[in-house]
């Protein structure tokens, strides 16, 4: 084959190479990973340090820690290397690191990220982890208890030392009756940060209120918060999540909680907000007062499992959209959304 047909060949095939990366990378932000993962892998340039560090980054926010390793190790080692890539790879190795138990090296890599500051995203993704790790000088005092399946951190004046235990075993409860209700354990240790008042944990970490990334396996939570919510957060990884079936099966699982219907009621009647429509809460939950909107929620998820059972429920879960639901529960899911409306709106 002539020199001069080859030349053009291989242009050719580098602009593909190069759109395809593109594409992919886009695909990657809209969170479509599986189909990144199946098309990364298969690429002609799979070995390419950049699409190592795309495979590692979907892998990684995956869940799959361990898959990811490697190929965010042969990005880091990579010679010659590009350093906004380096970069990346140290930060998603950090968080891998940090998933699978090695803290340490994690923390290495976090700051070695920031250190170098190649990007000021990438520097900004570093911080944030090391936050919310606990690696930021404000952990420093933190007092550190490993028991069951937890590791806590309780800030400095948070909860008497005597009182310790019955927090701490009240948790180990919480956990215990999750587990049984999702019928799974969590891999790992869950890390539980206590705050000592609501004010301290959004100083410390930014959040108004405790919340949960069980992509890490980690809680955030002020010391008077009910045992099981966050936890509950945990044991839930679908993508596509609706604030009245999130919060409203964490509201239920929070081990805490008494007659949710009638707490519910009891604060429509009290507040502004007097009438409840699911359809409009499915989505959206800044039109009711906050307290409101959890009881409700807890409510409305206590009606779909008393009336049609955990196993539909668990379905739902897993893609909680209102689609979803009017497929699972087919025409009863009308009539008990209906009837659920009528007896909490009646006076």
């Amino acid at each position: 084959m002539s020199k001069y047909v080859l030349i053009p060949l291989v242009f050719f095939c580098n602009f593909c190479f190069g759109q395809s990366r593109e594409a992919l990378w886009k695909r990657y932000q809209q969170g479509d990973l599986k189909y990144v993962l199946e098309q990364a892998s298969q690429s002609a340039d799979s070995g390419a340090a950049e699409m190592q560090l795309l495979i590692g980054r979907a892998l990684t926010d995956s869940g799959e820690f361990d898959r990811a390793i490697p190929y965010l190790k042969n990005v880091v080692s990579a010679r010659p290397s590009i350093d906004y890539q380096r970069a990346w790879g140290e930060a998603y190795l950090g968080v891998c690191m940090f998933a699978t138990g090695d803290q340490k090296l994690s923390r290495i890599l976090l700051m070695k990220c920031i250190d170098e500051n190649i990007t000021p995203s990438c520097s900004k993704f570093a911080a944030k982890r090391m936050a919310l790790f606990g690696f930021t000088p404000q952990y420093r005092d933190f007092d550190t208890r490993t028991s069951g399946n937890f590791v806590f951190y309780f800030e400095p004046r948070a909860i008497n030392k005597t009182d310790q235990e019955t927090y701490i075993g009240r948790r180990q409860q919480a956990y215990d009756a999750i587990s049984a209700f999702f019928g799974r354990k969590l891999k790992g240790k869950i890390n539980y940060f206590s705050w000592a008042s609501g004010s301290s944990l959004k100083e410390g970490t930014g959040s108004n209120s405790g919340f949960a990334t069980p992509e890490y396996g980690i809680v955030h939570a002020a010391i008077n918060q009910t045992p099981g919510h966050e936890i509950a957060h945990l044991f839930v990884r679908s993508r596509r999540k609706s604030p009245l079936v999130n919060e409203g099966l964490a509201v239920y699982l929070d081990q805490d909680h008494g007659d949710l219907f009638s707490q519910a009621k009891q604060l429509l009647s009290n507040g502004s907000q007097t009438t409840v429509n699911i359809h409009e809460m499915w989505n959206m939950r800044d039109s009711y007062e906050s307290k409101t909107f959890y009881k409700v929620a807890g409510a409305f998820v206590e009606e779909l499992i008393k009336k049609a059972g955990k196993e539909r429920f668990l379905k739902l879960v897993e893609n909680q959209t209102l689609e979803n639901a009017e497929k699972i529960y087919g025409s009863d899911f009308a009539k008990m959304v209906t009837d659920f409306e009528t007896r909490i709106n009646s006076i």
